[in-house]
């Protein structure tokens, strides 16, 4: 089974360490509520070199009245030595237990590459991923949410095409809102994506106090390419964790978990930035790998 990279499962594993026995312990705390996301996804075993790499993560945490805690860890990497291997792994983690205080925590995290494919080529990676949420409440005018959702995209450009399109995609997702029934999960993907292994453990009901969803899922990606073709591959997840006690009136104005995620462009759409730095990264590309071609043929 392909694991997560050692540095960047530790960072986070420490990180979090207080956060989990805070929430194995909150029914010991009055009017308290704690929400935790995190998230893994992990490639290795790419058929190609590539040509170029980037990873990057970003955090940012908020917190209001005295007795609340936010914290939120992000790492990535793409690495090609001593194996080409790329990760990322986020954690998200939001506790509340005094009357008018909160806590919200954010977390990004994407790695890119860049790839090259001669004619009559196959590209294959394989991929493991992994999402668990949890939420707790101990009234039930509190309010725990947790959400993080990821996605893959493979973005192909020949020289009959004007710019990167979008060949391929993986993206998954999933939410937990306490003590409200906005409770859902989801996965998407186009026909080169193959799943090896899924598994979704869930308990979470209209009026729970206590709820948690895992998804587990592992696969491999292979097309063949017809044509000389320049790939970009972009992996990219967001995770929220928000906590509220009762009767708190100075956080940020909010619906739902997704309202963060989803914006305009929907829950598993990559950014706007994110494709403009696709397509740049694909027109520095060295003028030596752009090879003539048509456009890719599945």
């Amino acid at each position: 089974m392909m694991r997560f990279p050692r540095r960047l499962s530790g960072k986070i594993l420490a990180a979090t360490s207080l956060s989990i026995a805070s929430f194995f312990s909150i029914q010991s705390v009055q009017a308290a509520s704690l929400a935790k996301s995190s998230g893994e996804f992990a490639f290795s075993r790419f058929s190609s070199t590539p040509l170029f790499t980037d990873a990057d993560s970003q955090t940012l945490t908020l917190t209001t009245g005295d007795d609340s805690e936010a914290e939120a860890n992000a790492d990535a990497l793409f690495e090609v030595f001593p194996t080409i291997n790329a990760a990322n792994v986020i954690s998200n983690f939001a506790f509340s237990s005094e009357v008018a205080s909160s806590a919200s925590s954010q977390s990004t995290a994407t790695v890119i590459g860049s790839f090259f494919v001669e004619d009559d080529e196959t590209f294959s990676f394989d991929f493991t991923g992994l999402i668990h949420l949890a939420t707790a409440v101990d009234s039930l005018r509190d309010t725990a949410e947790a959400a993080l959702a990821t996605q893959y995209s493979l973005f192909g450009q020949s020289d009959a095409a004007a710019t990167p399109v979008e060949i391929d995609f993986f993206a998954m997702f999933g939410q937990l809102s306490t003590p409200s029934d906005m409770d859902s999960f989801g996965l998407d993907n186009s026909d080169a994506v193959m799943f090896e292994s899924l598994e979704v453990t869930d308990m979470f009901g209209p009026v729970a106090t206590k709820e948690n969803l895992s998804i587990e899922v592992s696969g491999r990606y292979e097309r063949l390419f017809k044509a000389a073709t320049t790939l970009t591959l972009i992996e990219t997840k967001q995770g929220r964790a928000f906590a509220q006690s009762k009767s708190a009136t100075d956080i940020p104005e909010h619906s739902s978990p997704w309202v963060w995620l989803l914006g305009t462009a929907g829950v598993l759409a990559l950014s706007r930035q994110q494709k403009i730095r696709a397509l740049r990264m694909l027109e520095e590309q060295p003028a030596d790998t752009k090879q003539t071609g048509t456009r890719y043929i599945a």
